[in-house]
């Protein structure tokens, strides 16, 4: 899914948090497209798309770790 997809998606909705995490793709994808359908590019959409807040990390982490961190991140934001 294209970032403005997911803007449009999200548009108005009633969706106040996102937790966006990157894994390798910090490392090896190719600086332009980090900013445009990447990651940074995720992060302005859901931003644009009115989303409040966004809270995310980037940085070279493995898949298994980025998954753990997300799982962590949620179960204490529940309890």
């Amino acid at each position: 899914m294209a970032v403005s997809e997911l803007r449009i998606l999200l548009k108005g909705s009633i969706v106040r948090l996102i937790y966006l995490s990157c894994c390798l793709g910090a490392k090896t994808a190719d600086s332009l497209k980090l900013l445009e359908d990447d990651f940074l590019g995720l992060a302005e959409g859901l931003i644009q798309a009115g989303v409040p807040s966004v809270l995310a990390f980037r940085w070279p982490v493995s898949d298994a770790g980025a998954k753990t961190l997300a799982l962590r991140f949620y179960e204490s934001l529940a309890s």
